[in-house]
């Protein structure tokens, strides 16, 4: 998971609470960022830059199998019976383990009113 800090990477206390935005199949959470130079904006006309400059605490989660998030906590990627079982999920093993694992990350990290009352889209 990625979230959006201050210019030093930091969380910053949100105002208005948390959000966690899923990126479709096929694409990783830097998708959020493509397609976004509105004007010349860069990334500025993305969806997580304005929900960050709204006053949200913005989190981006990574599926299974992309770039960011090819690694385990338990498992030898470099190991063939390992990296057979990495691979061995399905959108309902996503549904009922990983989002559930990723609020439950925010809600850890941020302990406060705001996190309690954590936002999906």
């Amino acid at each position: 998971m990625r979230f959006l800090g201050d210019a030093t990477g930091t969380a910053v206390t949100s105002t208005k609470g948390s959000i966690l935005l899923l990126h479709d199949t096929e694409q990783d959470c830097l998708n959020w960022f493509e397609n976004a130079n509105v004007a010349g904006s860069g990334t500025q006309g993305s969806i997580p830059v304005m929900l960050y400059k709204d006053g949200f605490d913005v989190w981006m989660g990574c599926r299974r199998g992309t770039a960011p998030s090819f690694k385990h906590a338990t498992l030898d990627l470099t190991d063939a019976t390992d990296l057979a079982t990495y691979w061995d999920f399905d959108s309902t093993d996503i549904g009922k383990n990983d989002i559930p694992a990723m609020v439950g990350t925010i809600l850890k990290t941020y302990r406060d009113a705001n996190a309690d009352a954590c936002n999906q889209v």
